[in-house]
């Protein structure tokens, strides 16, 4: 990510993938992705947030602060209050929209953005990565002008939603054609975000109506099942998300309900995907609750996928995925597809998939592996190799930045919350072999209530006669 002034425009920037004339890497034929740059550049900017609270490094303060400004700008380029746009560039060398000029959503800026281009059209999962990844910037890094202009922008952008039935308007103040509803986790996270950073009652009481309002079809709309096998990019969305509703409710009865809902309907269909990313959002949430089952495994095949990252350049190429086991449903869905309508097959898509993910260097490398299936069993259809095309990393860095940051880099059980004394337990309740209460009578017991069935001592000694009486003068019954 660059940013430069032209002449008397404002300086623009944001994250994108280039294109070169050779594998040499020196001179860029032309810039792409523009169309989700509000997306990557916030996530690149959470990394480098999340490098500078790991290090101090003043290069990713840098960073961080350059990608808020260019956030800036995606919104003010549009010239309507509240609205954000995909991307800004100039308009005097051409590198920077040979590949999007064509679309419906370029347009050309006005104003003091004169001499530059933007994308309009803007979409649910662009407001997915400027709300949340704000809000991990705002929390990470100490800058005050910069918190100050983050929750200028996250206040202006929450009242257009908020008064406007929760829908992207554009321009003409009519709703996008992409994905312009903002619901269900997408609500909820939005919500407490403004509620965290401008910290009014106000903006709690938005939090809590939200909340109530949303909380009944949350199960519905959380449903991860169809991304599994279809727009699998959502699930990166849900996990956004979730990743900041498990960060910053602080109300334990709700966090709880949330995850419940995360746990069922959403973690079932990622867990078996080697999506290190994903695993650090579940491992963030189930932590606060104590609630974590098979943490350390979770963490050491996080730090064996992130091995498997290629090394730069970080350009497409094509793999061969080894044979693997066929996913039932998949099978199912795709023999169901054949017998539907060409026009259906067409739009519904649906693939043979492995049961279990790949393994990442198994897999064909794109623009973010988070949003990108680990289930496909064959690449495609972009060309088998095209090592000009460099891809940002930015997917990479999320996982890496996020793992150190939480220690989930260094493979370690979870403890469970208080009241369980097992030395290496990481449930709810104590995972001592012979042990059936919600409390903890192993040797070290510290519970106020047993389960013995006779004993009814109010502090347990585990060392009741048969007879059900509590005699510590009888042999063995030292309280231990």
């Amino acid at each position: 990510m660059s940013r430069r002034r032209y002449g008397t425009c404002p300086p623009t920037g944001g994250l994108v993938q280039n294109v070169y004339t050779d594998t040499t890497y020196t001179e860029i034929l032309y810039y792409r992705g523009q169309g989700d740059s509000t997306m990557w550049t916030s996530t690149y900017g959470a990394t480098q947030a999340l490098r500078y609270a790991v290090t101090g490094e003043a290069a990713a303060k840098a960073n961080t602060i350059a990608v808020v400004e260019t956030l800036r700008d995606h919104l003010r380029v549009t010239r309507t209050e509240g609205y954000v746009g995909r991307y800004v560039g100039p308009l005097d060398n051409p590198i920077f929209w040979l590949d999007v000029f064509q679309l419906d959503e370029f347009r050309y800026g006005e104003g003091i953005w004169l001499g530059t281009f933007y994308l309009s059209n803007s979409s649910s999962d662009q407001y997915d990565g400027f709300f949340n990844n704000l809000a991990t910037i705002y929390d990470l890094v100490d800058d005050a002008a910069t918190r100050q202009l983050i929750k200028s922008m996250i206040k202006e952008v929450i009242d257009k939603l908020a008064a406007n039935r929760w829908l992207i308007l554009n321009e003409e103040g009519l709703p996008t054609t992409a994905a312009p509803q903002i619901a269900g986790s997408e609500r909820i996270s939005f919500a407490l975000i403004a509620a965290h950073i401008i910290d009014t009652p106000e903006y709690w009481q938005l939090y809590e109506d939200v909340y109530e309002d949303q909380i009944q079809t949350l199960p519905f709309s959380s449903v991860a099942f169809w991304n599994r096998y279809t727009e699998y990019f959502a699930m990166n969305l849900k996990h956004l998300n979730y990743f900041t509703i498990f960060r910053l409710e602080p109300d334990e009865e709700r966090l709880r309900e949330l995850f419940r809902i995360y746990m069922q309907k959403v973690r079932p269909w990622v867990e078996d995907g080697r999506q290190v990313y994903f695993d650090y959002v579940y491992l963030t949430g189930c932590e606060r609750l104590g609630v974590c089952e098979g943490s350390y495994g979770i963490m050491e095949r996080g730090v064996n996928s992130l091995h498997k990252f290629r090394e730069w350049p970080n350009v497409q190429w094509f793999v061969t995925p080894p044979p693997a086991e066929v996913d039932p449903i998949s099978q199912w869905l795709v023999d169901l597809q054949e017998k539907l309508p060409a026009f259906l097959q067409d739009l519904l898509g649906f693939e043979l998939q492995a049961k279990q993910g790949y393994d990442l260097d198994e897999r064909c490398i794109q623009d973010y592996m988070w949003q990108r299936s680990p289930y496909k069993m064959s690449c495609g259809p972009f060309p088998l190799d095209w090592p000009e095309h460099m891809l940002p990393g930015a997917d990479y860095l999320m996982a890496y930045w996020l793992g150190r940051h939480t220690g989930y880099l260094t493979p370690h059980d979870i403890d469970a919350p208080p009241g369980d004394d097992d030395d290496d337990n990481d449930d709810t309740t104590d995972d001592d072999a012979g042990d059936d209460d919600a409390g903890d009578d192993d040797a070290g017991d510290d519970d106020a209530a047993d389960d013995d069935t006779a004993d009814d001592d109010a502090a347990d000694d585990d060392n009741d006669d048969a007879a059900g009486s509590d005699d510590e003068s009888e042999q063995g019954g030292c309280g231990c």
